[in-house]
């Protein structure tokens, strides 16, 4: 089953993010922080974290850009999302590393596009059935 974790300090958001990634079939991994990500990516391997970009202690540029330089994580796919977008937010994530910006409320088939988009072709075809050929 494809995992994802969800990281996201406002536990409302979390659980909203995580129940559209389990009615999409996807095994969901959920986090308050992103301080000791790497330990929790080595207890609970996933394929693509979704994390929330303004959080205390280490926010989700600063856990994207540290994931980046690992060499164990360094390509896994990362979606970056907030509430309160500021000007310039999406250009620092993305220079932060992330592959996606996404703003909330986030909207399902938005997200069922970016996941389709980012992960790869076995996953995808297991997830998303009617993109298979």
């Amino acid at each position: 089953m494809t995992a994802v974790m969800v990281i996201d300090d406002r536990r409302d958001s979390e659980r909203v993010v995580s129940r559209k990634l389990v009615d999409m079939g996807f095994e969901v991994f959920s986090r308050e922080s992103a301080e000791g990500l790497v330990e929790a990516l080595d207890a609970n391997p996933v394929d693509l974290l979704i994390l929330d970009m303004n959080m205390p202690e280490v926010d989700g540029c600063e856990a994207t850009a540290l994931l980046r330089t690992h060499p164990i994580y360094k390509s896994i796919p990362i979606i970056l999302c907030t509430a309160h977008p500021l000007p310039g937010d999406h250009a620092r994530a993305l220079s932060a590393g992330c592959d996606r910006f996404l703003e909330k409320p986030i909207q399902t088939e938005t997200l069922r596009s970016m996941l389709s988009e980012l992960l790869t072709d076995a996953t995808t075809s297991a997830i998303f059935p009617e993109q298979s050929s």
